[in-house]
């Protein structure tokens, strides 16, 4: 008679451990290359978690973003020019205004003085438009200073000024 074949049976311990040590390493190393292929798609400009916000400079003064004014202003963009502000940035509607005038339209004096620090020009043929739009939009704070940049004989009127918007 021969002895019954004996099977060992499947070292249970050694299938765990393959399956808890996927378990633990699968996450890193699928982090891993989630992270090295933005990095790669990255080196050619592909940035698929940031979204550039392209502002025109009255944008970035109209939501006070003085960093962005900044950037635009070394880089060369005119401080005095007129450029198009988006729907909601401002108020509903899109408008054509200076940094300046959106800088009133936001309520801010501080970006109104970094605009003007950093080369925006406050003059005879600007000063009337600040005045009355700031007054429009009930700047207490950004008319007076205005008034004090204005020679002691101005006397603004607000009667033929272009303002962005008249309500």
């Amino acid at each position: 008679m021969t002895a019954p074949a004996t099977t060992n049976p499947p070292d249970t311990d050694s299938a765990i451990g393959n399956v808890f040590g996927w378990a633990v390493a699968a996450p890193p190393i699928a982090w891993l290359l989630v992270a090295a292929t933005l990095v790669m798609a990255a080196a050619f400009g592909y940035t698929p978690l940031m979204t550039p916000a392209e502002l025109t400079l009255p944008e970035a003064a109209g939501v006070r973003d003085h960093l962005e004014i900044l950037r635009q202003i070394e880089s060369g963009v005119d401080p005095n020019r007129a450029e198009r502000v988006r729907s909601g940035l401002v108020r509903p509607g899109e408008y054509v205004m200076t940094p300046l005038e959106a800088a009133v339209a936001s309520g801010v004096l501080d970006t109104v003085q970094f605009l003007q620090h950093h080369g925006a020009r406050v003059d005879a043929t600007t000063l009337p438009g600040l005045l009355c739009f700031a007054k429009q939009q009930g700047a207490t704070d950004i008319e007076a200073y205005l008034r004090q940049q204005a020679p002691v004989d101005f006397a603004p009127g607000c009667k033929g000024v272009r303002l962005p918007w008249t309500d």
